[in-house]
């Protein structure tokens, strides 16, 4: 099996740029200009460590309005969430609250609006086998002006199992890279490292099934197969050690040999000029 680079290199810079793009996507600027919206409070689990929704994770949100302008007689608020069992309410001063159902619309009086509205939009994050991007909320606005965007939230979805398969296609990746070097510096020097050939191939092909399984939304599996290409690429740099560290020793073997020899030969020949001296 063929490593899958580009994975690599797209998983890599998930876990690099993921921590500061989810502040930037999560919540993005109201768009109409007929009330200002406010995010008040988005409430939901964490990923440890991370700003990642845990998956199944319960997901509250609470948006303000204000402002609501008095151009219109009405206007209809369309609300949708990809949250299982998402489901919202609208209230504020003037109005009754209403239940929001998702897929739903809500005809917003606004001569009848006395002071600032509120929504909310609870649910559950889905359950995942890799990192989501989820809709959490999608709240738009049409007025005879045309349509607007009122919220668009959304954020990633993940599990710790799944950042931890992530980091293990990283070490795996660079345990390989590691085992390159170190059988080709074995090779320079015309060892025999077929042994470490043997590991370093089953480690590629571990990390390339790990990421068909994560992309199968396999993470757990995918985690098992990137464990044991980091210990399959551990063999085989240990492997390519072991065979340059061996013809050291035998280097270091030799000259061990070679200077005992030198220094019996030396004694030998000392005793020998003693005889013919007479001095015993």
């Amino acid at each position: 099996m063929k490593l899958n680079y580009r994975l690599i290199v797209s998983l890599v810079l998930v876990s690099v740029l993921g921590a500061t793009s989810l502040s930037m996507i999560g919540w993005a600027a109201d768009e109409t200009p007929f009330m200002k919206v406010t995010l008040k409070d988005m409430r939901f689990d964490e990923v440890g460590g991370t700003e990642l929704v845990n998956s199944g994770s319960g997901v509250a949100i609470t948006l303000m309005m204000t402002n609501v302008s008095k151009e219109f007689e009405q206007s209809t608020l369309t609300f949708h969430s990809e949250l299982e069992d998402a489901v919202g309410t609208i209230g504020g001063e003037g109005l009754e609250d209403h239940v929001l159902t998702n897929g739903g619309s809500y005809i917003l009086e606004h001569k009848k609006v006395a002071g600032d509205l509120k929504v909310t939009c609870s649910g559950g994050a889905p359950d995942v086998g890799k990192r989501e991007s989820v809709v959490f909320l999608n709240l738009t606005q049409e007025t005879s002006e045309g349509t607007y965007t009122v919220s668009h939230i959304i954020k990633e979805v993940s599990s710790q199992t799944i950042e931890d398969a992530i980091v293990a296609f990283d070490t795996a990746t660079k345990a390989i890279a590691k085992a390159d070097t170190a059988i080709e510096d074995a090779e320079e020097r015309g060892l025999d490292v077929e042994e470490a050939k043997n590991s370093r191939k089953l480690a590629k092909e571990y990390l390339s099934n790990a990421q068909q399984l994560y992309y199968e939304s396999k993470a757990e599996d995918a985690l098992e197969e990137a464990e044991k290409a980091v210990n399959a690429a551990h063999d085989a740099e240990a492997k390519a050690g072991a065979a340059i560290g061996g013809r050291s020793y035998l280097n270091y073997g030799i000259i061990a040999a070679v200077i005992i020899v030198a220094v019996v030969i030396f004694v030998l020949v000392l005793q020998q000029r003693k005889r013919k001296r007479g001095v015993y």
